[in-house]
This record gives C-alpha cells, structure tokens and sequence, in this order.
C-alpha cells in the first residue's frame, strides 16, 4: 500500500520544482510517466483483471470470434506480440500507452491546475482501476482526449477517438452522450430540470437497463445475474463518498450560478458532464453495469473540480476558499486511505513481477 502514497509525495516534490519554471507539461509527463512504470511493472497478480488480460493475451490474441468485439483492442495485441509473446508484455503496453493517453489529456487541458488534477486522479481510484479494468480504461483514455476535441467543436476528431474506444472496449458506446450534453444551453434552471427528469426516471431504471442490454449485449455480463450485479465491498463508504461529493460539487456549482461567475462553453460542458455523473453515482451506486458506464464520465472529475474551486476563488475571500479546499482535499485523501487499507480494488500489496 505504501508505494500509493510515496507517489503522490514524489509528485508534490515534482511540482513543487517545475513550478517556478512553469514546466506544467514537464510535471504532467513525470507524473504520468511514473503511474505508467508501476502499472507496468506489476505482477500478474495486481489489479483483479490482470490475470486474465494476459490469458486472453496468450491464447485468445488473433481468435476471430474474440477480434470481432473489440478489433483494435486485437491489433494492438497482434502488433505486441511481434516484439514479446511474453504474457505480461500486454500489461506493460497498456499500462504505457493509458498513461500516456491522460498526459496528453492533462496537457491539453490548460484551464486547471495540474497537481489539483494528478491528485485527483489518485484520489478518486482512477489510477487503481486503471490496473484492474485495463483494456476498458484505455478506451477511457481515448474517450477523455475525444471529449476534448468535441468540447472544443472539432467534430471529427472527436468521432474518430470514439470509434477507436469502442472498438476497444464496446461499453465506450455511452460517450455518445457527450453530445447532447454539449448542444445543451445549461443554466441553473437547465440544471435542475435534468436532474428532475433523471429523477421521474430512477423508478424504472431496471427496464431501461434490460432494454440498453438488448441493444448492446456486450453489457450483459453486468446484468445483474452473476458475481458483477453490485459492488458491496466498501459499499457503505463509498455511498458516503457519492454523498460528500455531491453536497460539495453541487453546492460550489449553484453558488457560482447564484453569484452569475461567466463560464466559457467548454468549462460548462466539462462541469455538466461531471455533474451528471456525481448525481446519477449517487442514486445508482450498487448497479456494477451504471458504474462501468459512469467510468467514462467520472474522469471529468479531475478537470472539473479543480476548475470550480479556481471560479470559487475568484467568488469568496481567502479563508473560507482554503476552508473548503482543505476540508475537501482531506476526505480525499482520507477515502484513499481506507479503500487501500481494505484492499476494496484489488491492487494491494504492490508486487513486481
């Protein structure tokens, strides 16, 4: 467990050295490149999944039947194993390329403070998981750089990294859902009215779910029948954490509505697109199929809070700004500890292969 937090540490320190220099993309690629190597370096034994990403690597890479539900996912293991049919080359490459993919994601993204966001992304598990649901993270990583592109209207990168993420991992289909969220005018008034209408629907959501499935089966495997129906480790705490941070994010995000603080288009797409998600996480929490859905839109998280608590700053004074900001940076780092401590995704001890 120890290595989760000597990272962040060593991050800090990073930081704390490019920063003078305003080396922000410097920082952004150590950090990454450090996740990178100890994703890579794991043992199979690492991250619940890994196991059998490198079996599927071994036997299954070039099998038509598993190439046609994610072709470039099966390329990509083709092309490794060009250079290593060692099973674990698979982890290694994966691992690289993810953390790349979010550098380059970060990097592009200048509106935010990037330790606020490194951190975050450690906070919030995403590293963890990135070494459990490896191939579906990547696609994560293509979906969160496509996100970019469309928030920023350039339409055709933004369908191409989709097609790629879905042809990856099938579950990447639901980042199409970015584009309504994008074509919205949102406001306060815009705000409450979604979450309303998600709200009349929550009472019929098992329905819409077996329809979603029947027109993507992919998703059966999460239906609820097997071993993946609900995450009940750590359920309590993470209803708690669902809880915290949807008092903070949607308080923060009405406050600034109240007080009329301009957003630019492509900062209200990124709070939005977020915001449904931490409200959706909160109501759905135990459905394993909604999480593996909400993991495309979560990875907002890390841009969109650093970039509220940057409007909030520039709206309160200075006390009750780091009052807010501290308090919320220590529940981080405390709901950190504890899903380490219980081990509750499959990534502790730390070993090397």
């Amino acid at each position: 467990m120890l290595i989760y937090f000597i990272l962040p540490i060593i991050m800090l320190i990073v930081y704390l050295i490019t920063k003078p220099y305003q080396l922000r993309v410097l920082f952004i690629i150590i950090s990454f490149g450090m996740m990178g190597l100890v994703g890579a370096l794991r043992a199979s034994s690492v991250g619940v999944d890994t196991g059998t990403y490198e079996f599927l690597f071994t036997y299954f890479t070039g099998d038509p039947t598993t190439a046609s539900h994610y072709p470039i996912y099966d390329y990509l293991s083709q092309f490794t194993r060009l250079f290593s049919v060692n099973p674990h080359a698979i982890t290694v490459v994966i691992a690289v390329l993810t953390a790349i993919l979010f550098a380059i994601f970060l990097i592009r993204v200048k509106e935010i403070n990037a330790l606020y966001a490194v951190f975050l992304y450690q906070a919030f598990l995403l590293f963890g998981t990135s070494m459990n649901s490896s191939r579906q993270f990547l696609a994560i990583s293509l979906v969160a750089n496509a996100a970019v592109f469309l928030f920023k209207k350039k339409w055709i990168y933004f369908l191409v990294l989709v097609i790629v993420a879905i042809e990856v991992h099938s579950t990447a289909v639901v980042s199409l859902v970015l584009i309504p969220i994008y074509f919205l005018k949102w406001s306060q008034k815009t705000m409450i009215t979604f979450l309303g209408i998600i709200s009349i629907v929550f009472p019929i959501k098992n329905f819409m779910l077996v329809q979603f499935m029947r027109i993507f089966p992919d998703y059966a495997i999460y239906d609820g029948r097997g071993a993946l129906s609900a995450n009940t480790q750590g359920a309590g705490g993470s209803t708690l954490f669902n809880l915290f941070i949807f008092v903070v994010y949607f308080g923060i995000v009405f406050f600034l509505l109240q007080r009329k603080t301009p957003f630019t288009r492509f900062e209200s797409n990124i709070i939005y697109s977020y915001g449904i998600y931490a409200y959706l996480d909160l109501i759905l929490s135990n459905l394993v199929i909604v999480q593996r859905i909400f993991m495309y839109f979560s990875i907002m998280g890390i841009i969109a809070i650093p970039l509220l608590f940057k409007k909030l700053s520039e709206n309160v004074d200075r006390r009750t700004y780091y009052l807010i900001n501290s308090v919320f940076i220590l529940f981080m780092i405390f709901y950190l500890y504890i899903q380490l401590e219980h081990d509750y995704i499959g990534i502790v001890p730390y070993s090397i292969f």
